[in-house]
């Protein structure tokens, strides 16, 4: 037997199925042969051939009217059978009455049974098919109905982040500025408790704080062209001072190295009998003497009173810019217990006293510091 590709046939379901076949049955009970009810070939292409033969003369009419070709559809079979039947029984009314067909009845009972069987089949692919719609039609209300929540969801998120970005923002400026205002106050706390200035410190402004600097500290450049004004003022009386100091100086060492050498030659004349005497006096020896007269007069490079110091009437005005070195100072403790850390000022310097290394420390080169003195000189 000759049979078909596996892809031709119905619905690709069977591993083989033959190329044609005959279908034969018995129309009574009483008939001893079968007739050939219809006969099936399935062509190269995937078509289906179908054949219903009638070989009794009482059923010429059925013949003609039932001999079909239809070609059908192997993916949708049912509906190739159901059209069939349907056509069946549509000829089977319309033969006129005088045919007797109750040969047919129970044949036409199973074509019935059998198209109600594929009808309610139908009926129920039917209300699945409207039952899928429906669950899909919900399924996809549904989705809109996410996908809407999702986009409101989203919104209002975004909505969020850009208020709370927001209030992040003014918050980080808020900090930024309070901390710049706290490091102002600061600042003006420590300027008032370095300069000593009788004023609060959250009142001070800063052109308060600049004509106070400008009252207390001295110009560079105002000292500068006092200086050179008092410079060429009193610069010939300071060179006549210069040149007197000098002269008594001179004078005074000469009296001096004059008075010591007649006392080596008195003291050389008493012990010496003789008529010649020696001049025992070394080189070092008068290098000391000149030393001890000019110790009076070294000690501020003039030979004249000190004025400026504090015990003759002289007050520290300013120190202008120059700061004070300030660094671990030496504890005064009786028996373990602390009494006080003292500190040098610029006082020190015109205070001076027998502790040595008592000094003023500054920072930097050179240092200023400016005094009045108790009496004007000129």
């Amino acid at each position: 037997m000759e049979h078909i590709p596996k892809s031709l046939a119905p619905n690709g379901q069977i591993d083989s199925a033959p190329k044609g076949f005959s279908v034969w049955g018995l129309v009574d009970e009483s008939d001893q042969e079968p007739l050939l009810f219809g006969k099936y070939i399935f062509e190269d292409n995937g078509r289906s051939l179908q054949y219903f033969p009638v070989q009794n003369d009482a059923l010429t009419r059925l013949h003609q009217v039932i001999e079909l070709r239809i070609e059908s559809n192997h993916d949708n079979p049912s509906y190739t059978c159901l059209y069939r039947f349907r056509l069946i029984d549509q000829r089977l009314r319309d033969l006129p009455p005088s045919v007797d067909t109750s040969k047919y009845d129970d044949l036409i009972a199973k074509l019935s049974l059998e198209i109600t069987k594929i009808k309610d089949d139908l009926s129920r692919r039917e209300n699945r098919d409207d039952d899928i719609n429906l669950t899909l039609e919900a399924m996809r209300s549904q989705q809109e109905n996410l996908a809407g929540q999702l986009y409101d969801y989203r919104q209002e998120n975004d909505l969020k982040f850009e208020k709370l970005l927001a209030e992040i923002e003014v918050k980080i400026a808020n900090l930024g500025d309070q901390q710049y205002v706290e490091i102002d106050k600061q600042i003006r706390r420590v300027l008032v408790q370095i300069f000593n200035i009788d004023q609060n410190a959250e009142h001070l402004d800063e052109n308060d704080l600049r004509s106070w600097i400008r009252n207390v500290f001295v110009a560079k450049e105002y000292l500068e062209a006092r200086l050179g004004e008092i410079q060429r003022q009193f610069g010939g009386h300071v060179e006549e001072e210069i040149q007197r100091s000098a002269g008594i100086l001179m004078a005074n060492i000469t009296d001096t190295l004059r008075l010591e050498i007649l006392s080596l030659i008195e003291a050389k004349t008493s012990q010496n009998t003789q008529n010649t005497f020696e001049f025992d006096a070394s080189e070092d020896h008068v290098k000391r003497i000149v030393r001890e007269a000019l110790a009076v007069y070294d000690a501020d490079k003039t030979g004249l009173v000190d004025y400026a110091l504090e015990s003759a009437g002289g007050q520290v005005l300013s120190t202008r810019c120059t700061e004070s070195y300030h660094t671990k100072t030496a504890q005064i403790s009786i028996f373990g217990i602390p009494l006080w850390y003292p500190s040098n000022t610029p006082r020190t310097a015109i205070s001076p006293n027998v502790q040595p290394g008592n000094c003023w420390a500054f920072q930097g080169f050179p240092g200023f510091l400016g005094e009045c003195t108790d009496i004007v000189f000129i």
